[in-house]
């Protein structure tokens, strides 16, 4: 099954070993936007064997090919339309306040966005990495299955480069450090 994201913002949400709650340092300005004449990006759901291949390279012939990710890492995910990536979903929640699930509204815009689960980093942290040492966190949205809380869909991305003085670590073999996410 393929499921394409027609708006996805990649959030600085980073995850501070000593418990730290946000960095203003970490861009948050990378937006790759589907269907409204953007990059492509989306994600291919689907699933099979293995484990840890969160950042793992599943790009296909052109597109994204889910059946190269475990059952942990179903999703395959771009954000540039070029190099996709296993990865896997850290909840879904609410539009923002005023906006329309099923519609742009329900994503805001600017410093308006929705927010992201409260174990959405938690989850994205217990996944095993394929490599690399980013910093795995619940930052990338698109329109989810339903309304309510289930009106935007989130998924793991992993961070990159530093941001101040924290070290985001580095990105798996094939990605590339873009704006402290690895793309």
């Amino acid at each position: 099954m393929r499921a394409r994201y027609s708006l996805l913002h990649i959030l600085a949400l980073p995850l501070l070993a000593c418990g730290g709650s946000g960095n203003s340092d970490v861009d948050s300005s990378i937006h790759a936007i589907d269907g409204h004449g953007g990059s492509g990006s989306g994600i291919d759901a689907g699933s099979s064997g293995g484990h840890g291949d969160f950042g793992k390279i599943c790009t296909g012939s052109g597109s994204g090919d889910p059946s190269a990710c475990s059952a942990d890492d179903p999703e395959c995910l771009t954000l540039t339309g070029n190099a996709f990536y296993c990865t896997a979903s850290c909840g879904t929640g609410p539009c923002v306040a005023g906006g329309t699930a099923g519609s742009d509204s329900c994503f805001g815009s600017g410093s308006n966005q929705p927010a992201a689960p409260a174990n959405g980093d938690a989850a994205c942290q217990a996944l095993s990495a394929a490599g690399g040492t980013g910093t795995p966190v619940c930052g990338v949205f698109g329109p989810g299955s339903g309304s309510g809380n289930s009106a935007v869909a989130w998924s793991c991305i992993l961070l990159c480069g530093t941001a101040g003085s924290d070290n985001l670590g580095t990105c798996p073999t094939g990605l590339t450090c873009t704006q402290n996410a690895c793309i």
